[in-house]
């Protein structure tokens, strides 16, 4: 009676064995596709994850629903944006920064608001006006980084004017 408890007993933990060695699997096959920074944990999970058998349609699936997850937790943090409110936003910024170039106005903005404004003239793709602005700039006012950036921006914006 005692050897057909045991067997049982025996059959039952190998059956939960496969199981669980599947779904950790899944898991260690899902930690595969994220990077993670390197941990003693870590490295041992990855170097078992080896033995453990590869990815099934099911780990698919749940490696495809976390990525979903990740994304719809990403989304929460984008602001809806309406054509016209974004051209309401820009358009006295770049007004002022034509306006500045062009002398009108009492504006003398510091070094690094000129360099700010370079930046947006590149994204914006307002080259005349960021290769302009360049000349206004004080290396002396502004830290060596930033105006290094900014150098390269206008420059940019130089050889797309041609």
């Amino acid at each position: 009676m005692a050897g057909l408890a045991s067997e049982c007993l025996a059959g039952q933990l190998r059956r939960l064995t496969q199981r669980f060695g599947q779904a950790i699997g899944v898991f260690a096959a899902c930690l595969r596709h994220v990077r993670t920074t390197a941990t003693p944990a870590a490295d041992r999970l990855r170097d078992g994850a080896d033995d453990v058998p590869r990815v099934d349609a099911f780990g698919q699936v749940l490696c495809h629903g976390r990525d979903q997850l990740l994304a719809a937790e990403r989304a929460r943090f984008i602001t809806p944006v309406i054509d016209r409110d974004l051209l309401e936003r820009i358009r006295p910024l770049v007004q002022r920064i034509q306006d500045f170039i062009q002398g009108r106005g009492n504006e003398s903005p510091k070094s690094e608001v000129v360099c700010d404004w370079i930046f947006i003239c590149y994204i914006l793709e307002l080259y005349r006006e960021g290769s302009a602005l360049w000349h206004y700039v004080n290396r002396d006012e502004v830290d060596a980084l930033k105006y290094e950036r900014t150098a390269k921006f206008s420059a940019a914006c130089r050889t797309r004017v041609g």
